[in-house]
């Protein structure tokens, strides 16, 4: 998506919010299905994918019933890159897997639907004797176009680029 497009779609937002006649400022909260909003987000990576000409296609994979499955996530659908990395979708979420191991911070991450947060990215960054120590940050929805750039140049999908409210902290050493 390109910024005119982007541009485009944030003016539209605004028009139709500007013509809503006022709503009230305690809404009742709808029941929301995590599972589908995890299908609308793959659905939109898919439709990236597609739209890349032929050669710079991720391969689409669906694991065969049946078949011995690697210790992990089950995919029900995968996106897999030429150096392993791949991205799929389970029912609890979308999980990023990055080949290479790491041995502190994990460089996999899971993006899941939390009611009342939205998409937030859950990264596992340490181990202890009492257990993993994982770190949440809210998910930025525009930056589905840069996770299919990064599978498709065999560049990681680092966490850090996905969330919203960057800060960016300068330290000068005098």
């Amino acid at each position: 998506m390109s910024w005119v497009d982007k541009e485009l779609k944030r003016r539209k937002k605004t028009a139709v919010r500007d013509t809503q006649p006022g709503l009230p400022l305690h809404q009742p909260q709808e029941a929301v299905d995590p599972v589908e909003k995890l299908r609308a987000l793959w659905q939109r990576l898919e439709e990236h994918n597609a739209a890349l000409p032929a050669p710079l296609r991720l391969r689409r994979e669906v694991p065969q019933p049946g078949k011995f499955a690697a210790p992990g996530p089950v995919f029900a659908v995968a996106l897999v890159a030429s150096d392993g990395a791949c991205l799929g979708l389970t029912d609890d979420g979308l999980r990023y897997l990055w080949p290479e191991k790491a041995a502190r911070k994990s460089n996999n991450f899971w993006i899941r639907w939390k009611a009342g947060q939205g998409f937030v990215i859950n990264r596992r960054v340490g181990g202890s004797v009492a257990g993993t120590i994982e770190d949440e940050h809210p998910f930025n929805e525009d930056s589905v176009e840069h996770i299919i750039k990064c599978l498709v140049t065999n560049a990681r999908v680092k966490s850090r680029s996905l969330h919203t409210g960057k800060i960016l902290f300068i330290w000068r050493r005098y």
